[in-house]
Order: structure tokens, then sequence, then C-alpha cells
């Protein structure tokens, strides 16, 4: 019998899959994204990947739900033990963790003592939520860091915190792109005080460059896919850059 969780997945190519948590008591239903890294990269960096990786995207609000009936609170044991698929993500926690903070922000690292044990009560907004900041030590890396030779790149996209990033990652089908809180699908773009919109801009023109470039890349090499996938895939990309946009400070 399937125990009621916090979660839910699916897959958006056969190495990615996008973790819902859903119904959580801050009303921020967050995405976390995981892809599955069967194959071993060094690169002599804190991000070396060993064979056998779950490089995790996120980590979400660390499963605090509305629903009392729910069981699987912890996002690392939904990941180990329910089945995706026909088997967990990480069975049994065979393979290794590598986790990526889009920025630090609560709704984004809540989960992250699962995989990790730098303190960030007051930028990660803990502190005006009146709630427990997770400890954890992440590694700061350049903009355009790549994991190892799986061709997953790390972008600084400052705007809507100073430690924004953004990740573009080749190893799905099609290539996709992962920009944490620099949009919201239904939402306006929210600043907190340390936010800048004159920072979002140039991340914004940043990216549409790099997309631009990625995409006649992949046109010139025909491994462009049409797709019906609902997430940041490379072709989707360049029509959400150019689309308007609401702004909110917080």
């Amino acid at each position: 019998m399937t125990r009621p969780s916090a979660f839910s997945a699916f897959g958006l190519s056969p190495n990615v899959f996008l973790i819902k948590e859903s119904n959580d008591i801050y009303s921020e239903n967050p995405y976390i994204y995981a892809i599955i890294s069967r194959s071993s990269a060094s690169d002599g960096s804190a991000f070396t990947v060993p064979q056998g990786t779950v490089i995790l995207i996120d980590t979400g609000c660390g499963g605090a739900s509305n629903d009392p009936g729910v069981e699987i609170t912890s996002l690392r044991e939904f990941i180990e033990t329910v089945d995706i698929r026909g088997q967990p993500l990480n069975p049994g926690g065979s393979m290794n963790y590598l986790v990526i903070n889009t920025h630090c922000h609560y709704d984004h690292i809540l989960g992250i003592e699962d995989f990790f044990l730098q303190d960030i009560p007051e930028h990660s907004l803990c502190n005006f939520l009146h709630i427990r900041t997770p400890v954890y030590r992440p590694s700061l890396v350049p903009h355009g860091h790549t994991i190892g030779d799986t061709g997953i790149t790390l972008l600084h996209t400052y705007g809507h915190t100073p430690d924004s990033l953004s990740v573009y990652d080749p190893t799905s089908t099609p290539p996709r792109l992962y920009t944490g809180d620099l949009f919201y699908e239904n939402e306006p773009i929210i600043f907190p005080s340390e936010g800048s919109i004159i920072d979002w801009f140039h991340s914004v023109d940043m990216l549409t460059e790099f997309i631009s470039t990625k995409t006649k890349d992949m046109q010139a090499s025909g491994s462009c896919h049409q797709h019906n996938q609902r997430s940041s895939s490379m072709p989707d990309m360049l029509p959400i850059l150019n689309r308007p946009f609401l702004f909110s400070e917080l």
C-alpha cells in the first residue's frame, strides 16, 4: 500500500524528474528537479560527480504539509522509497547526492538537511517567518561552472536575490534550463529587499543571449526536438523571456 506523501513526481525525460511538493503550509507548492547522472565525472572541484549521482535542484519546504494524514514528509525518503516508473528515483539511497540551490529562500532550502549538515536566517526569509533555518554548507562557484563532464552548467542570474542561480542541463532531451525564482508561471516577479530589478534585466539579457546561442547550435546539429512537456526546455525559453512581466516588492 502506498503511503501518503507530501511529494509527487513524474518524468520530464528518461533521466530528469519533476518533484512537486503540494499543499505545504506556506502555500508555495515548490518544484524540485532531480537529474539522474549514472556516469562518473570529475573536474577536481567541489562539484565532482561520482558514478551514480542524483543531482537535485532545490529541496522545497521540508514536507511541511497541511494534510495531517501525510506520512512521508522527508524528500530523501520519498526519493529513496516511493516508486516512480516502477522503482524509486534512488532505490535505498544507492546513489550519491549533489544539491544545487538556485537561491537561499526558505521554500528552496527547508529540505536540505536530509542531504547535508552557514547559517543564513535573514536572507532565506526564515527569520521573517519565524521558522528554524536549516544548517548546511554551500560551495561557491564561478559563473559558467560545469559539473564534471556532464555539461550541466551553473549560471549566475542575479536579480530576485544576489545569489540566484540558473542551471542549464544538456543531458535532458530536449536540453532544459532551470531558473529558480527568476521567473514565475502565473505570478509577478518578486523582489525582496536584497533583490534588484536592474540586475534582473541584466540576467534576462544574458540568458537570452545564452539560449539563442544554444538554440542555434542545436538547430545546426539537427538536435532541436518538438515536445509537449510543461517545463523550461530550450526551444520554449525565448518566447518566455520576451513576454511582458509583472513585478512586485516583498
